[in-house]
């Protein structure tokens, strides 16, 4: 589901999406900003009196192998937390997180960044910092306002590298800044503006 602007997620907007799901689970899942929006401000009891309960499962149902066993569905925490809330939650205080986490995709926020860049075949390239490859990649396919955009009508063969992990946002600029000179010294045409 694409981003919406902020102030999309009106009490009418959240009432709206709340009525057309059947449990919490499932607006959390498919409506996360609106779920928190409706949580944060107490309407709950309002919007979701008509959503079944979920089937609870019994004490001590998840065990650290059933927690990694749920964790093996998703390739994110971001998508562990939306999809399996319950397990994630104890997987965190039983401090398992790490452990049962390890096969995923780690992601940014704002405060991490990594560092990544577009090789182009004609000697350009695109050198940026991101909290997500994988949407940031997408948005560089589509936004035809982007270098990458642009410079993909004109060569399209690229390879596209991840630089650094996802690092501290303040060392993320800097290490973006010392790849740009890299790349320049090196004779690359930086497309960067």
């Amino acid at each position: 589901m694409s981003k919406k602007p902020n102030g999309y997620w009106t009490y009418e907007k959240c009432k709206e999406v709340s009525l057309i799901c059947k449990t919490k689970q499932e607006l959390r899942k498919n409506y996360s900003t609106a779920y928190n929006i409706i949580y944060k401000n107490k309407w709950t009891s309002e919007f979701c009196s008509h959503m079944i309960l979920s089937a609870n499962k019994p004490n001590n149902y998840w065990t650290k192998e059933r927690c990694q066993e749920e964790a093996l569905k998703y390739t994110t925490k971001k998508e562990f937390i939306i999809g399996s809330y319950s397990p994630y939650t104890l997987a965190v205080k039983h401090k398992w997180i790490d452990d049962i986490c390890s096969h995923m995709i780690p992601l940014g926020n704002k405060f991490k960044r990594c560092i990544y860049a577009w090789e182009f075949e004609d000697n350009s390239v695109y050198i940026g910092l991101t909290m997500s490859l994988k949407n940031r990649i997408t948005s560089h396919i589509n936004n035809e306002k982007s270098q990458v955009y642009k410079h993909l009508k004109i060569c399209n063969k690229v390879e596209i590298k991840q630089i650094s992990d996802y690092i501290d946002i303040q060392n993320a600029i800097e290490l973006e800044k010392e790849y740009i000179l890299k790349y320049k010294n090196d004779n690359w045409t930086i497309l960067n503006k």
